[in-house]
């Protein structure tokens, strides 16, 4: 682990005093190394992986090592979501398939390094690997017609968004489609699923934001502004934040239904946002500019550009101390702020 502070003068209080830092390597087995990655998400066990080779890869997020592969997509995997016990697939092969997450990737901490070494860049040398993973396809939801490229879902439902310009939301258990969402004009890059409510981003030649009532599934509201791909969003109560491919990140009122600011600062595309609560001080982004940066909610103020990593940063999270960030670069970094 490593130890830095920052001078007093830094802008941002999460960096004023010292803090520490510490850095996950993962993916760097032999069989791994060049695989093309999608999408990264991580908890504070594991690193989930979308790749081009049609599989979903999770690794121990303390060690880097490997755990298993989940294979049954004929294409690449776009996106998937997670909780301890689930996960749910997304394919350019049109379909999702729900995972029951075997004990292993459930409790990655079971692992055991039999011959007592340290083996900083994840090769696996010196640590025992599972004989079986035991993760198992549950389900499978076939009715799009183009990418599944985003998703979500909870105990009863998942929304998917997809190439096709349609939402469509399903019955997790009966894989039954339940409803049908039509009025994006092209791809649906993101979206976030919250009980009756959904909010989706697209791309190509429409490039809004669109928020749905799923109890009538009628879209409430169209949000305009952003002047290209939409790639991450996020909300809490009445607060929306979204990040595009424009390189900004706006901010939204979502019971006024319109934009409160636009973040400017970002050299590249803004691929994931987040925030801790509406409530919240900071938002934190992360870009294809191989930079994370921290905002000030309240002003839009630039608070603090951390060059965290040596590839594209496909995902941020933020707590109360802490900032999680995860790249292409097959890192994930953790600072802990506040620290005597």
């Amino acid at each position: 682990m490593e130890n830095y502070s920052l001078p007093a003068s830094s802008p941002a209080d999460w960096f004023r005093g010292p803090y520490s830092l510490k850095t996950h390597r993962w993916g760097h087995e032999h069989h791994l190394a060049k695989m093309d990655v999608e999408r990264i998400r991580c908890d504070d066990a594991k690193v989930v992986v979308a790749t081009h080779s049609n599989t979903v890869e999770i690794f121990h997020l303390e060690s880097g090592r490997w755990i298993e592969s989940l294979h049954g997509h004929l294409d690449w995997v776009w996106d998937f979501a997670f909780t301890d016990q689930h996960l749910v697939s997304a394919s350019c092969d049109h379909t999702l398939m729900l995972w029951q997450l075997s004990p292993q990737v459930s409790n990655p901490s079971g692992f055991t390094n039999y011959m007592g070494g340290f083996d900083p860049f994840g090769y696996g040398y010196g640590y025992q690997y599972p004989q079986s993973s035991g993760s198992r396809q549950m389900q499978k939801y076939v009715g799009h017609e183009g990418w599944v490229q985003c998703v979500q879902f909870d105990d009863r439902k998942i929304v998917s968004g997809s190439g096709d310009q349609t939402l469509k939301v399903w019955d997790i258990e009966s894989a039954r489609c339940l409803q049908t969402l039509h009025g994006h004009l092209s791809f649906i890059y993101c979206l976030q699923y919250d009980q009756n409510t959904v909010v989706s981003g697209s791309g190509g030649m429409d490039k809004t934001l669109k928020i749905w009532d799923l109890r009538s599934g009628t879209c409430l509201a169209t949000l305009e502004g952003h002047t290209a791909t939409i790639m991450s969003l996020l909300f809490e109560d009445n607060l929306l934040a979204s990040g595009s491919f424009d390189k900004t990140i706006k901010l939204w009122d979502l019971r006024m239904r319109k934009c409160l600011n636009t973040l400017i600062g970002h050299s590249s595309a803004v691929g994931t946002v987040h925030f801790k609560s509406a409530t919240a001080k900071k938002l934190v982004s992360g870009s294809h500019d191989n930079t994370v940066k921290v905002w000030d909610i309240r002003t839009g103020a630039l608070e603090h550009t951390v060059s965290a990593h040596n590839g594209v940063v496909v995902g941020v999270q933020v707590t109360d101390d802490s900032l999680l960030t995860c790249s292409v670069d097959r890192t994930v970094r953790r600072w802990k702020f506040g620290l005597a």
